[in-house]
């Protein structure tokens, strides 16, 4: 992972998920920015697939690097260009941390 820090060129946003109250006495799921960081986001090769009703539908998959923080987790997304990201695993390195994401289809 030696170099990497130099490849740190896109900006993605880590989001938290948090429930709230609404007006009626419900409750309400949000993403709430934890932090905008720089990274190196990759397309994996290959799709996922997903059953949406009848139909299969394929989800692209990516790579990310970020220098490494203690407080990210697969509970939480990353948006990217536009695109929300689906957290699928995390893997800790010495300084940097890589993140295997699935597009999100809204």
């Amino acid at each position: 992972m030696s170099g990497v820090a130099s490849r740190l060129k896109e900006r993605v946003t880590i989001e938290q998920r948090q429930v709230v109250a609404d007006t009626f006495g419900g409750q309400t799921v949000v993403w709430v920015a934890l932090a905008t960081v720089f990274a190196e986001v990759l397309p994996l090769s290959g799709t996922r697939e997903r059953l949406v009703g009848e139909q299969v539908q394929a989800v692209a998959g990516y790579r990310v690097h970020i220098r490494a923080r203690s407080d990210v987790d697969a509970s939480m997304r990353l948006q990217w260009n536009g695109r929300v990201l689906q957290i699928h695993s995390l893997h800790e390195h010495d300084t940097t941390m890589e993140i295997l994401t699935y597009e999100e289809q809204l």
